[in-house]
């Protein structure tokens, strides 16, 4: 919004408003600018003073003002295309609009018309301003979408959990110190790696409805191990604070962990939905985002004052930073604490966890998703063994790719059971041993190279798949069915023998012939275009141009006050052909508009 001259510029912008159109050309523009220094205003905000003042320049505007010209909408929009492949997730846009210009010009296809190849040479801020009126431009398109709010029922009816990398404090020498920046920086390999097994993780978890949350770190990578050592202590009353149970919905980002079968497990097994939000979609669970921010301020940035001797010690500052918060700061959502919030939950929304241990033990004994490799075996990582490999040749329903289901039982590690559910529904269990490895790595069972041939049994797949290609091609044998597909004399063999007629169906379709269906014309209106008002500011300057040394602040109080709202064009010359007459005459108050007998101001 631009403000409207004082009472010790309007003076000033009215004479030059009527010294204007007495200079020669090109002598305009410098009066301007010597006016703007001496009012310490803009140039652009003095000529704008001046034309509300009533100066025109005589100057028509372009009938084609607004419209592109030296480039076309389709140019345009192909620039932006391009432009907006280059973009990286991170919001950075790689090409420049100078390169972008010059790759679509050498793009540019022909008219199908004429055949004329249209190149375009605007300048680089003519694209971006046609980008941004046709709603293209990079800064536009890598905008969010719309984004819905979401609610929940109650306490404990939905957390978010989420893992972060705390970025300032990583373990060294056995303690938690500040990290240095340039050891840290991923941009330099040899450097993060060195320190990629040092980090520390962030775990929070955050109940959407009343933003009680519990805080917790660990060292290390994002694994499913990690995960579960966090929710099983999260799920129960820790120290008498409030802020436990089971949640009826878990919402996680798409992490390898959260995937695992292990943590699979956990769900099954405590009846919990766990709703995995889209990648690259943080706003999905914004209460946890948000809460991360403020705890590396709140808690994180008191450390540099602390000496953290381990885990356990940070976690215990961090348990009690996060318990007098939860206390005493008051959410802006529900205008409480986020303990005394979720203390009023309801006796049948707490679902109390069964204990830790039992948890453990019941998420250890899901089974577990295993694919079989090309070599028949499978990989398990076993508690205190490390991975190992497992042969499940001659187990039913296994063969290559396909899925097993393997269990682990504490009193027989290393082995492991795979579950079979057989053709009578009931389930089996197959005792598998780690296979037995040489001092190179092999398999001692393997077959040794040009000593030894062995290959496995046919597993069911291979026998349904030697089943269909007998059917196919009257051969199980793969250089009989090549040679079949060859065919003889130039003539390509076809399966079945040509037996199989592999359009029988879609001849027999009956294509039913349609009559052309009547519409109904559009009716469009046609927009109407209403006058415009102008401010009662502009009305006054333009009025006291009109009205010269008859002009009294008596008129500005009184037309500031009546049009607050703004004039019309054609009101305002009504009511200044009144005060003309009114000037001329013999001054005697006459009516203000001359169209509903209000007084106006003494002339």
């Amino acid at each position: 919004m631009i403000m409207p001259p004082s009472t010790v510029q309007l003076p000033i912008v009215v004479a030059l408003a009527a010294e204007l159109p007495k200079l020669q050309h090109g002598e305009s523009t410098p009066r301007v600018q010597s006016a703007a220094r001496a009012m310490g205003i803009s140039v652009q905000t003095c000529w704008r003073w001046v034309r509300d003042a009533g100066f025109a320049s005589g100057r028509k505007k372009r009938a084609d003002a607004g419209t592109l010209k030296a480039v076309t909408e389709d140019q345009v929009r192909q620039m932006a295309a391009i432009q907006l492949a280059g973009a990286r997730e991170t919001g950075k846009v790689l090409p420049t609009l100078e390169m972008v210009r010059r790759i679509a010009n050498a793009n540019a296809a022909p008219d199908s018309g004429t055949g004329e190849v249209a190149h375009t040479n605007a300048h680089i801020s003519t694209i971006a301003r046609a980008m941004r009126t046709l709603g293209c431009h990079t800064d536009q398109l890598m905008r969010q979408s719309p984004a819905m709010s979401l609610r929940s029922r109650h306490p404990n009816h939905v957390w978010q959990a989420d893992v972060s990398t705390c970025v300032l404090f990583w373990l060294s020498n056995g303690g938690i110190e500040i990290c240095d920046v340039a050891a840290f920086n991923k941009n330099k390999p040899s450097n993060y790696e060195r320190v990629s097994e040092l980090r520390v993780q962030r775990y929070l978890v955050v109940d959407h409805c009343t933003g009680a949350y519990y805080l917790y770190y660990l060292p290390g990578h994002e694994t499913a191990i990690n995960l579960l050592d966090f929710l099983i202590p999260a799920f129960h009353q820790r120290n008498g604070r409030p802020f436990y149970g089971v949640p009826t919905i878990l919402m996680v980002d798409p992490g390898s962990a959260q995937a695992s079968g292990v943590f699979r497990s956990l769900e099954r097994a405590l009846d919990m939905q766990v709703i995995v939000h889209e990648a690259g979609n943080p706003r999905a669970k914004g209460a946890v985002e948000s809460l991360h921010n403020h705890i590396e301020h709140g808690f994180e940035g008191r450390l540099h004052a602390q000496r953290v001797r381990d885990f356990a010690h940070l976690n215990a500052l961090a348990e009690t930073w996060s318990a007098a918060h939860q206390s005493t700061a008051v959410h802006t959502r529900h205008g409480q604490t986020r303990y005394a919030a979720w203390m009023r939950i309801r006796p049948e929304e707490l679902r109390i966890a069964p204990g830790i241990e039992v948890t453990r033990a019941l998420v250890m004994s899901e089974p577990v998703s295993r694919v079989v490799s090309t070599t028949m075996q499978i990989t398990f990582a076993v508690p205190g063994h490390g991975q190992r490999t497992y042969s499940v040749a001659g187990v039913p329903g296994a063969a290559p790719k396909e899925k097993l289901w393997v269990v682990a039982s504490p009193y027989t590690l290393p082995d492991i059971d795979v579950l079979v559910t057989g053709a009578d529904r009931k389930e089996s269990r197959h005792r598998l041993s780690p296979i037995a490895i040489d001092g190179w790595g092999f398999d001692e069972a393997g077959a040794v190279i040009g000593e030894e041939f062995k290959r496995h049994a046919d597993t069911w797949i291979d026998t349904e798949r030697k089943t269909a290609q007998r059917t196919a091609w009257g051969s199980d044998d793969k250089r009989e069915i090549a040679k079949t597909r060859k065919g003889k004399g130039g003539q390509r063999g076809v399966a079945f023998g040509g037996a199989v007629d592999t359009f029988a169906d879609v001849r027999q379709v009956q294509v039913p012939t349609y009559i052309p269906v009547q519409g109904t014309a559009i009716e469009v209106a046609t927009p109407i275009a209403a006058e415009s008002l102008m401010s009662a500011t502009t009305a006054c300057l333009r009025m006291q141009a009109l009205l010269g040394d008859d002009w009294q602040p008596a008129h500005y109080s009184w037309l500031t006050t009546k049009f607050a709202g703004g004039i019309g064009e054609q009101q305002f010359q009504q009511l200044a052909a009144t005060w003309k007459a009114a000037i001329a005459g013999d001054g005697e108050t006459t009516s203000a508009t001359g169209t509903h007998g209000q007084e106006r101001p003494a002339c």
